[in-house]
């Protein structure tokens, strides 16, 4: 069943939609990364709200280069996994978007999350190369990226532990990977800023 964002936008078309072309698409299970031609005006944590072919919307973080590139998690047969699996090179994307999402300070910074989070982390890393120290909870077949696998109980005191206090802290993701980990900063006296994407039975938090 499409959603009534994505028929709103559907039916607002050329007035708010700008399009890209999609180049190329990998898929390395369970991540897809699809190429899109250049999207002006990408920052480094930005979103894009993708209108799907079944008029539902998902919110993906573009990954600014050569090409801008998005990375799906393909986590379940749902209709942003499912379009990520059937897009093919030569595709239309039609999105809403860039617009701001997460913001961080100049310098060094921490960006912990899970699978939601790795263009976050991503995105941050080709802008600041060398800045940025990515903390993944669950598989994070990326490089640069540091995985902590387990129970949530051990794999967040662990991402807590090791994260630089002289570094900006954001964390992403689900609710309670963000909740739980923001209980164990507060034991070291340790600030962070908190962007959770998703909760239990929520499709998104944008």
């Amino acid at each position: 069943m499409s959603s009534a964002k994505g028929q709103l936008l559907r039916w607002l078309g050329d007035f708010v939609l700008n399009e890209s072309t999609v180049r190329a698409v990998e898929i390395r299970e369970p991540f897809a990364t699809i190429e899109l031609d250049p999207i002006v005006g990408v920052e480094p944590g930005d979103k894009i709200q993708v209108l799907l072919p079944s008029n539902d919307v998902r919110t993906y973080t573009p990954i600014a280069g050569s090409f801008t590139r998005l990375v799906a998690h393909l986590h379940a047969d749902t209709p942003g996994p499912r379009w990520a699996r059937s897009v093919r090179v030569g595709d239309r994307v039609r999105f809403k978007g860039p617009d701001r999402c997460v913001r961080l300070p100049e310098g060094r910074v921490t960006i912990v999350g899970d699978a939601t989070s790795i263009a976050t982390a991503l995105a941050f890393a080709a802008a600041r190369p060398g800045a940025v120290t990515a903390l993944i909870e669950g598989s994070a077949p990326f490089e640069g990226l540091r995985s902590f696998v387990g129970e949530p109980s051990h794999t967040h005191a662990a991402i807590a532990e090791a994260i630089d206090p002289s570094s900006a802290v954001v964390l992403t993701g689900g609710s309670a990977l963000v909740q739980g980990v923001r209980s164990h900063l507060r034991k070291r006296s340790i600030d962070a800023k908190t962007k959770a994407y998703w909760a239990p039975g929520r499709v998104g938090l944008d």
